[in-house]
């Protein structure tokens, strides 16, 4: 994948966590779940036993992630 910003390839790898991964609008505390409409988790909330990660693409020269959501694992 090229970058949007730069046009140079991008590495592929993942955005990965031992707990689930969520997006929110605003920075959370404590136990941390979606509090928005908006916000959303970004993988399975009740799979405790294995790791959480989506796919992403890296860019070097941006500093910027790129994910894809609809390709959670």
């Amino acid at each position: 994948m090229e970058c949007p910003y730069c046009q140079q390839k991008m590495i592929s790898g993942y955005i990965q966590s031992s707990n689930p991964l969520v997006w929110e609008k605003k920075i959370l505390y404590g136990v941390i779940l979606p509090t928005s409409e908006d916000g959303m988790l970004l993988s399975d909330y009740f799979t405790f036993i294995k790791s959480h990660a989506i796919s992403s693409h890296y860019c070097k020269s941006c500093n910027v992630l790129i994910s894809k959501l609809d390709d959670k694992e």
